[in-house]
């Protein structure tokens, strides 16, 4: 005769520990070598998508010298932009006018300086670029873009 269900239950124990419940040291070292990998691709990444900025500003250059109706602010924005990868902003909002074309000469070894005369009237008067301008213009930001070529943005 079967007694009473419940009498047949026995006690709950927990099971032992398998062998091996501890991550090994292979696990470990597996964990950081992974991790490490992790780290240096994303600082290849941020390295490369900072190298790419020269490639990005001089796609914008590339537009700008096929635009029709250039104006000096299109070109001083560019400039802005550019120099933004490469300086720090409190360095850069500063500067305006002729204090702007004598930086941007001593930066890139330019001649920006030579509009200094007409800068102010192109960029707030709306006094339109001639054409001789805005090739002298565009050559000077290339002369630009080339030289912070090989520096390194922040």
């Amino acid at each position: 005769m079967m007694g009473f269900p419940l009498q047949q239950l026995r006690d709950i124990h927990e099971a032992p520990l398998p062998d091996g419940a501890m991550p090994s040291g292979e696990f470990w070292l597996l964990l950081a070598s992974l991790t490490l990998c992790g780290l240096l691709l994303l600082w290849l990444a941020v390295r490369l998508y900072r190298q790419r900025a020269w490639w990005r500003h001089y796609l914008i250059w590339r537009q700008l010298q096929r635009t029709d109706n250039l104006t000096a602010l299109a070109i001083n924005q560019f400039l802005k932009s550019l120099l933004l990868c490469y300086r720090p902003r409190e360095e850069i909002a500063a500067l305006t006018g002729p204090a702007w074309l004598l930086y941007l000469d001593q930066l890139g070894h330019t001649r920006f300086n030579q509009f200094a005369a007409q800068w102010e009237a192109w960029l707030y008067g709306g006094h339109p670029l001639t054409p001789p301008a805005r090739g002298a213009l565009l050559t000077q930001c290339h002369l630009l873009l080339f030289a912070l070529r090989r520096q390194i943005p922040c």
